[in-house]
């Protein structure tokens, strides 16, 4: 398994541990994103449903102060109010594919 199978593995499981504590169903691969597009990105259509509103590569806004707390706690960040700081492996993800790390992912391609 490649490094890249692990990284998209390890949050694939951060974005469905939010997902499965709030009742919402398990995602089996992350969704696909334009590059470079914060609207648009893994992590924001992936939590979309959750309401997301919004993703940079340091802070996740949600539509919920609820909701970025239960995130914040089951990642082992912290909340300010509806945003998140994302963990590391998400933050380095957003970086990776911006730079086209994950053309596989990347649906303008």
């Amino acid at each position: 398994m490649s490094e890249y199978s692990l990284q998209i593995g390890d949050v694939l499981a951060q974005v469905n541990v939010v997902r499965e504590q709030l009742g919402y169903p398990r995602l089996h691969e992350l969704p696909s994103a334009h590059q470079g597009d914060p609207a648009a990105c893994l992590f924001f259509r992936g939590l979309s449903d959750l309401g997301c509103k919004g993703v940079t590569g340091n802070q996740i806004e949600f539509s919920s102060e609820r909701v970025a707390q239960v995130a914040a706690s089951l990642w082992g960040t912290r909340a300010n109010g509806p945003n998140v700081t994302p963990p590391q492996q998400m933050r380095k993800t957003v970086g990776d594919f911006d730079s086209g790390k994950f053309g596989y992912y990347n649906d303008r391609l």
